[in-house]
């Protein structure tokens, strides 16, 4: 009778302890696959870092090569002639490594200068995976990828098309830099390309980007993710032409509204622009503002 008894008291021990023991088996699992995540994300940006510090490369010996760097980097007295026309549309490859070059020259400008923190630098790694998504271009570990299945009907992987430009990069040291730039190699795809581009801003004689802007659209909003203009090439109007450029691309693709991330000092240009700040906000730190059509 007591070993019946001790028997049914264990049964009700066990029966109270297994759900807690699946419990937190369930938790360590979760947090073991949320560090998978971690680690595998942290792998994918370095590789797109790495990639991206190809392409600064490969454009700033480009540039080197065609005596154009000092040109480059010379800045109107005046601004924008009047009447000149800012061309905003997806970067190039080689459009990209300029874009690179200046942000890492402009950030170490304001480093030396000010002692202050770099502005753009850290977020090479994000420009870099939205561009290569808007270009269809596949982030893979070295180890999985194998030359005899990139057939036409396979992924482009985007360590392969980086060192495909940078390669002609340095092959076509001694052509012109347009040639370079329209021999540049991979179209993009146009279903990535409608939900996350990469512009550039350009001034008509100029190679390398003045100004840059992230998108990410969705069905009915587009989400203005970041924008920055070369330090020099501030306070021209820059900013509101890719501004206006972006809301009339979302008018056109018949979305229902623009929204932005601002943070506090952009506040006041957004507004100027249409969209609406909250009714409160913390003072310090990013606030949605949205424009609606």
């Amino acid at each position: 009778m007591r070993g019946f008894e001790l028997h049914s008291r264990l049964r009700i021990v066990v029966a109270s302890l297994v759900p807690r023991f699946l419990k937190a088996w369930e938790f360590l699992n979760a947090d073991r696959r949320a560090c998978v995540r971690s680690v595998l994300d942290e792998r994918s940006n370095q590789r797109r870092l790495g990639r991206s510090e190809m392409l600064r490369k490969a454009a700033s010996s480009v540039m080197h090569s065609s005596g154009l760097q000092s040109f480059e980097d010379s800045m109107p007295e005046h601004g924008r002639p009047v009447g000149e026309a800012l061309i905003i549309r997806p970067l190039r490859a080689i459009e990209l490594g300029l874009l690179f070059d200046w942000i890492r020259r402009d950030d170490e400008r304001v480093m030396q200068a000010s002692d202050g923190q770099p502005q753009w630098s850290a977020s090479l790694a994000a420009f870099q995976a939205r561009w290569e998504e808007a270009c269809g271009l596949v982030d893979v570990e070295h180890e999985s990828y194998s030359p005899a299945l990139d057939t036409p009907a396979s992924p482009i992987y985007a360590d392969c098309a980086v060192a495909d430009v940078c390669a002609m990069a340095g092959h076509g040291a001694g052509r012109a830099l347009q040639s370079l730039l329209l021999a540049d190699a991979r179209p993009q795809s146009s279903a990535a390309a409608a939900t996350c581009t990469l512009f550039g801003a350009f001034v008509a004689g100029r190679f390398s980007p003045v100004a840059f802007s992230v998108t990410k659209q969705s069905r009915e909003t587009c989400t203005i993710e970041a924008m920055g203009t070369r330090h020099g090439w501030r306070r021209r109007g820059i900013g509101g032409e890719i501004a206006l450029h972006l809301i009339s691309r979302a008018k056109a693709a018949g979305q229902r509204e623009c929204s932005v991330d601002s943070v506090p000092a952009a506040r006041a240009f957004w507004c100027s622009q249409g969209f609406k700040r909250p009714s409160y906000f913390p003072r310090y730190e990013l606030s949605r503002m949205t424009l609606k059509f």
